[in-house]
Formats: C-alpha cells, sequence, structure tokens
C-alpha cells in the first residue's frame, strides 16, 4: 500500500462504519497538469507522454551543457535517436505552460 504522503497532493476525509466498528480513511487525490496556450496537456502531464519532464532536462544538458552526441544519449536514456533529435533540437517538448490545471479524483 502507498503511504497517504506519496500521493499526489492527497486529500484525506474519514468514514466511519458502525458494522464493524473501525474507522476508514478514503483517500482522493488531487493532480495538477501543465496546459499550453490552446487548452491542451502538455509535457509529462499529457495523456500519451512517457519520458518525464526531469529526464528531457537531463538529455538536453548532457547534450547543451557535456556535448553528448544523440547515439550516445539514445543508448544511454533508451529512447529511439529521432526522439533524442528532436528533443534535443526542441521539436519535441518545448512548449511552456499557459496556466495550471488541477484534477480532482485521479486514481494512480
Amino acid at each position: 500500500m502507498v503511504p497517504v504522503t506519496q500521493l499526489t497532493r492527497p486529500i484525506i476525509g474519514s468514514m466511519s462504519d458502525p458494522a464493524i466498528g473501525i474507522t476508514c480513511r478514503a483517500v482522493r487525490a488531487r493532480m495538477v497538469v501543465a496546459i499550453s496556450e490552446d487548452g491542451k496537456r502538455i509535457g509529462e502531464t499529457h495523456h500519451n507522454a512517457w519520458i518525464s519532464d526531469a529526464i528531457v532536462d537531463q538529455i538536453r544538458e548532457r547534450h547543451e551543457d557535456d556535448g553528448w552526441g544523440y547515439v550516445r544519449l539514445s543508448r544511454e536514456f533508451g529512447i529511439a535517436l529521432t526522439t533524442v533529435r528532436k528533443i534535443c533540437t526542441y521539436e519535441r517538448r518545448a512548449q511552456t505552460p499557459a496556466r495550471w490545471k488541477t484534477l480532482r479524483g485521479v486514481h494512480g
């Protein structure tokens, strides 16, 4: 079981069940997502994203600051060469959030 502290912005409420004589805790999580100017999810909060923002930042940092090539980055991170190239040239994952939106009742 995942501790409540590891959930994304949890809301804790109590529910009593007198039939079995215990108090249960219900957790309903909230998730904050990045929204583009067009009103669409972007970055790692997009439903098709499988590369985290942290990994994208690491790829760009190693390419720009450390001089790593696309082939080395591709092998190191286990990501297709064309995807690495598009990340490094800002063809992919280059948008900045226009606003943030809170989704309620998100599970996992």
